[in-house]
């Protein structure tokens, strides 16, 4: 998934003097009530770097976005190394681990050539989502008409961000947001 870069003084602020331990619980706390489904996060603060590293799995491509985002737009937060796996990723491991087991317990050593692993994970099913740094003078309005070459579908990038947008006038410059297909 990636690093994604941050303005570092822009967003919520979540935290003061930063003790790694307490900015990664707090960071932690802020996406799990964003409620985006991710199961076994991990979220984990790197003060000389300014960096959260995300882990964990999230239920789909947008949730995982959503987090990078939440993460991101906290102030102090310069990058988010998204690590986290999508849920149809870890399903497609663990059925080809089975697949795996049960042709090792059902072929003779001999007489079957290893998998050669062609089956890959299948493709999540949504596309990964495009990304607009607001500026100053930026409306959702405006974004929309750059993107979608029409500025009434401002609300299907409202959409896209919630739960961290919760009006879709108040935007600030230094804020990430998610810009769908």
């Amino acid at each position: 998934m990636g690093l994604f870069g941050f303005i570092q003084d822009a967003g919520e602020k979540l935290f003061g003097v930063p003790d790694p331990a307490e900015v990664s619980a707090k960071i932690k706390q802020h996406l799990e009530d964003q409620l985006l489904g991710l199961h076994q996060l991990e979220a984990d603060f790197d003060p000389e770097s300014r960096t959260v590293t995300l882990t964990g799995i999230a239920p789909d491509q947008a949730a995982a976005e959503k987090a990078v985002l939440a993460a991101g737009n906290v102030s102090g937060v310069k990058n988010v190394d998204n690590r986290l796996k999508l849920l149809v990723q870890v399903a497609a491991e663990a059925a080809a681990r089975k697949a795996a087991q049960n042709t090792a317990q059902h072929t003779d050593e001999a007489a079957t050539p290893a998998p050669n692993g062609s089956s890959q994970a299948p493709e999540a099913a949504a596309q990964a989502s495009r990304f607009h740094d607001v500026v100053k003078g930026d409306t959702l309005s405006a974004i929309a008409q750059k993107y979608y070459g029409d500025a009434k579908q401002y609300q299907k990038i409202f959409e896209a961000n919630q739960p961290m947008l919760t009006d879709p006038n108040k935007i600030y410059p230094g804020q990430k947001l998610r810009i769908p297909e």
